[in-house]
C-alpha cells in the first residue's frame, strides 16, 4: 500500500483551513447570540403557565419577517 504524502498534507490543509473558517465564522455570529437566544423569563413560578411567545408583538400586529426567521430559528426549522 503506497500512501501519498502530498494527498495526505492536502487533506491536512483542508481540515485545517475547515476549523479555521469554522472558529472565524462562529466569533463573527458571536454578537448575534444575544439576538437569537430565548428571552429570559425572570422570576417565573412553577405553577403557572409560562407564554409561549414571549416576544409577541403588541396589539396583534402582524409579526416582522425578522421576528419570524428567529421563531423559525429558535424552533429548530
Amino acid at each position: 500500500m503506497v500512501l501519498s504524502l502530498r494527498r495526505a498534507l492536502r487533506r491536512l490543509l483542508f481540515i485545517a483551513l475547515f476549523l479555521a473558517l469554522t472558529l472565524a465564522i462562529a466569533e463573527v455570529l458571536r454578537p448575534f447570540a444575544g439576538w437569537i437566544g430565548l428571552p429570559e423569563t425572570p422570576g417565573a413560578s412553577p405553577d403557572r403557565p409560562a407564554l409561549a411567545f414571549a416576544g409577541e408583538p403588541e396589539g396583534g400586529a402582524e409579526p416582522s419577517f425578522l421576528d419570524r426567521l428567529r421563531l423559525f430559528w429558535l424552533a429548530g426549522g
